[in-house]
C-alpha cells in the first residue's frame, strides 16, 4: 500500500523507461504515494519485460511476475511516440509534471523527436532523471549480464578455480536504480530552492562500479583483482562461511569481532577453536581453509536450526540459509498487490524506510 499522508503525494511522474532500472525508480515514488505515469511501447504491446515468463508460470504473454515486479499503483498506457496524436499527447502531459525517468540512447531520442536539450529547453522546471550506459557512447546498448562481467562483479562471485557466476538479480539496474532515486531527490530540493528543473544522469557502468565499495578499494591500492570466496568475507572469518549440516541445510557464520570468536568456541566447546592461530581475525583469514574445515567437522552431526538457537542464545551471529519465501513469510509486510492489465500480484516492496514526521 501507498504512503498515506506522503510529502511526494502531489508529485506528477511520468515514467518512460524499460526493463528495470528506470522503472524501479519510478517504484519508489509510486510505493511512496505520487502520481506515476508509466508510457510502454505500444509497437512491441508494452514493455519487454511482460513476455519474460520464468518456468511454471501461468499467465497469458502480455504480464508477468517481473513486469509486476517494479510497477506497483502506477496509471499504465501503451503509446506509439512516433505517431504525431501520441508525441503531442505526451507534451501535453510533460505540462503538469514534476520529473520524467527515461533510459534511451540519444538515436532513440531523436527519432521519437525527445532531445532531452529540446526538453529541458520548453520545461525548464521539469526533473529529467535518466538512466544511460557509458560516458563514452550513450548509443552502445548495455545489459546487466554484460555489465556484471565488465565491471568485475563475475570475477568475484563464485568460488575460487570455477567460472565466474552472474549474481541471480539484475544487480546493476538495481544499484543505478538507486543512485536515481538519491539524484532526483537532490534534485527536488534544488528545485525547491532555486525554482529550477535539473537533469539527473545515472550511467548503468558507473553504478556497478560504486557499489563496489570495499572490493574496488582493496583492487586499485593493492593493484590486483580480488578473487572470488564463495559467499566468505575477503577482511573476516569466519563471516558468510558455510557449513553443511546433519540434515542438508547450511548455517551461516557472521563472526565479525574477536569477541564473538571468543563466545563461538566456547560455546561449541572444541579445543581446536582455542589454537593461538585463530585468536585473532587476521590470524583467521590466513588460517581460513582449516578453520572452517573445523567448524564443519563439529557442526555436522546437528541441525542447521538447533546449531541455530544455541549460537543465537549465546549471542552469535549466524543464520540458516533460508528461502525467499521463507523470508517472505517472516517478513509479510514487505508484500504488497498490485494490479497490471486485470491480474492481481503479489510482489515485494522496493522502498522499505519508515517514515514518521515530527508533530
Amino acid at each position: 500500500m501507498a504512503m498515506k499522508h506522503s510529502p511526494l503525494s502531489d508529485l506528477k511522474i511520468i515514467d518512460l523507461s524499460s526493463v528495470l532500472a528506470g522503472p524501479m525508480t519510478a517504484n519508489m515514488f509510486s510505493e511512496l504515494g505520487a502520481q506515476v505515469l508509466r508510457i510502454e511501447n505500444a509497437k512491441t504491446r508494452g514493455d519487454s519485460t511482460r513476455t519474460w515468463l520464468r518456468e511454471g508460470e501461468q499467465y497469458d504473454e502480455h504480464v508477468s511476475s517481473y513486469h509486476a515486479s517494479v510497477n506497483y499503483n502506477k496509471s499504465i498506457v501503451q503509446k506509439d511516440l512516433s505517431l504525431p496524436n501520441d508525441h503531442q499527447w505526451l507534451m501535453q502531459e510533460l505540462k503538469d509534471a514534476d520529473v520524467l525517468i527515461g533510459n534511451f540512447g540519444p538515436i532513440v531520442q531523436e527519432k521519437l523527436n525527445l532531445r532531452l536539450a529540446d526538453i529541458r529547453k520548453t520545461h525548464p522546471n521539469l526533473i529529467i532523471g535518466w538512466i544511460s550506459t557509458y560516458p563514452n557512447n550513450r548509443n552502445r546498448p548495455a545489459y546487466d549480464a554484460v555489465l556484471q562481467a565488465e565491471t568485475g562483479w563475475m570475477s568475484i562471485n563464485g568460488e575460487e578455480g570455477k567460472p565466474p557466476l552472474k549474481l541471480p538479480v539484475a544487480i546493476i539496474d538495481v544499484f543505478a536504480s538507486h543512485q536515481l532515486r538519491a539524484g532526483i531527490l537532490t534534485a527536488l530540493l534544488h528545485k525547491q530552492r532555486s525554482q529550477k528543473g535539473s537533469l539527473v544522469e545515472v550511467f548503468l557502468v558507473e553504478a556497478g562500479l560504486a557499489a563496489q565499495v570495499n572490493q574496488s578499494s582493496y583492487a586499485l591500492n593493492q593493484n590486483v583483482n580480488p578473487f572470488p570466496l564463495g559467499s566468505a568475507h575477503p577482511n573476516i572469518c569466519p563471516y558468510g562461511d558455510l557449513v553443511e549440516c546433519k540434515e542438508g541445510d547450511y548455517l551461516l557464520f557472521a563472526v565479525g569481532t574477536n569477541a564473538q570468536y571468543l563466545r563461538l568456541a566456547k560455546t561449541l566447546d572444541d579445543q581446536r577453536l582455542w589454537a593461538d592461530t585463530f585468536l585473532t581475525n587476521p590470524q583467521r583469514v590466513i588460517h581460513r581453509t582449516t578453520l572452517i574445515k573445523i567448524l564443519q567437522d563439529i557442526c555436522r552431526p546437528y541441525s542447521a536450526l538447533s546449531l541455530h538457537n544455541k549460537l543465537t542464545a549465546a549471542n552469535i551471529p549466524c543464520a540458516q540459509v533460508g528461502g525467499i519465501l521463507d523470508a517472505f513469510n517472516q517478513q509479510p509486510q514487505m508484500a504488497h498487490e498490485t494490479i497490471i492489465d486485470n491480474t492481481s500480484f503479489l510482489i515485494g516492496k522496493t522502498t522499505c524506510f519508515h517514515f514518521d514526521s515530527n508533530p
